[in-house]
């Protein structure tokens, strides 16, 4: 929390809210109203749109910032402008909500098909490991793939 000198004084703002409970020396509880509020909170997140996935240090990062982060560890010749620019571009036209519409945008950066496909591959797996890769991606993979063989 900004402003807290220590955890401690954290908690102990959060109980005086209502949030958490001491259940015993130096153990914190969250309570109901802690938890509908973190809910409500993870809600108004999904509502924008924005999902998030964790850092490797456990922060949580925006859509935008994983595919950023993804750009960059992809295609680290492309310059921090130009990859603020393309981040900035697709996420103002699309919100990270179609596979489609970030390849439509994507595609306005002259960014050949296979390079694409790789950052969107990559950039659906870190914001949710589960899910199977979009239909529409392996649909594109035709546009470099043929046979098992790439096409140039």
């Amino acid at each position: 929390m900004v402003g807290v000198k220590s955890p401690k004084t954290a908690l102990s703002k959060l109980k005086r809210r209502g949030l958490a409970t001491t259940i015993e020396m130096n153990r914190w509880l969250i309570t109901e109203k802690g938890q509908e509020l973190l809910s409500d909170g993870q809600k108004q997140l999904e509502q924008l749109g924005r999902k998030v996935a964790p850092s490797e240090d456990g922060e949580l990062l925006t859509e935008g910032d994983v595919f950023k982060d993804v750009g960059r560890n992809l295609f680290p010749y492309i310059s921090e402008q130009r990859l603020d620019s393309i981040v900035y571009y697709v996420e103002e036209l699309t919100g990270f909500r179609s596979p489609e519409a970030i390849w439509n945008a994507l595609c306005d950066y002259k960014l050949t098909p296979r390079n694409k496909f790789t950052w969107l591959r990559v950039y659906f797996k870190k914001v949710d490991p589960q899910a199977p890769m979009p239909e529409m991606l392996l649909e594109k993979r035709s546009l470099f793939l043929k046979d098992g063989e790439y096409i140039y």
